[in-house]
């Protein structure tokens, strides 16, 4: 495996562990959009999929030391979330705000990130409110 997937793979078994590329660009600092992008295989113009630019790949070390050791073979067995109606509630809305992402035109597209981190922000919060208020 060449150190590009090596990487793109780490990403994917953190996002996995952490609750999605939207809770781990929270945490780390970067857009949950351009980590979405990266796992799903997104393409850049030239065809190549995205991949971890050393900005990104420098943020999540400062926020999960040895994210890169995260080997494809533990993704065998998932950590399943405490809460996982809020992840599959997220995941089912950063599919869908994802996948708005490459019909934005290109000047556009970074506000479009910050506002879809905004949006996603704000329905964690009312669905981990909601899970607490819950007997």
């Amino acid at each position: 495996m060449d150190p590009k997937s090596t990487t793109v793979q780490a990403l994917i078994t953190l996002c996995e562990r952490e609750g999605g590329p939207y809770a781990v660009g929270e945490i780390a600092g970067v857009s949950g959009a351009n980590l979405w992008q990266i796992t799903k295989g997104v393409k850049l113009p030239s065809g190549e999929p995205k991949g971890v630019g050393k900005f990104t790949a420098a943020k999540l070390t400062a926020a999960f030391p040895g994210w890169r050791d995260l080997a494809p073979k533990e993704r065998q067995a998932p950590i399943v979330p405490a809460t996982p109606t809020i992840h599959l509630s997220l995941t089912d809305d950063a599919v869908m705000l994802g996948g708005l992402f490459d019909k934005v035109p290109g000047d556009r597209r970074e506000l479009f990130a910050s506002l879809v981190e905004s949006i996603m922000k704000a329905r964690r919060d009312a669905l981990q409110s909601q899970a607490q208020s819950r007997p």
